[in-house]
């Protein structure tokens, strides 16, 4: 699969899951795509969409707690099937302020060219930090 087909995908499945739009994000990745977030199992666990989870499993937990403001590309790296991707987002938990972060991930694509397979590095310290701020009144 070329680079930028791949990277097409994968800034659609983002789009899906920033805007809750589940069954587009079913058409770009296989119903059993695996997802994890990479990091320290002990701060990785307190994430929604951690622990085994189905691609679509995490994007609709993560929907419900990490509002995803921007997703900038910074860099890309395509081999094979898989692409692995920097990104500098603003990111929100609840009603929290927004906070600047960076972000990589590696997808891997089946043979029909679907998502079979993501890992998601984050800095897991500032989000627990985050979802452990008092919710404003």
């Amino acid at each position: 699969m070329e680079r930028e087909e791949m990277l097409a995908k994968v800034e659609a499945a983002y789009d899906a899951r920033r805007t809750g739009d589940f069954e587009a994000l079913r058409k770009l990745a296989a119903e059993d795509a695996a997802f994890t977030t990479a990091g320290e199992r002990s701060l990785v666990r307190a994430l929604p969409g951690a622990g085994g989870v189905t691609v679509h499993q995490a994007a609709e937990e993560l929907f419900k707690t990490i509002e995803l403001r921007t997703l900038d590309l910074v860099e890309a790296v395509a081999e094979e099937n898989r692409i692995a991707i920097l990104w500098r987002t603003t990111a929100a938990v609840g009603d929290g302020e927004p906070f600047e972060t960076l972000m990589f991930d590696l997808w891997e694509f089946d043979a029909s060219g679907k998502i079979s397979k993501g890992t998601q590095f984050i800095d897991t310290a500032r989000f627990i930090q985050e979802m452990q701020q008092p919710a404003k009144a």
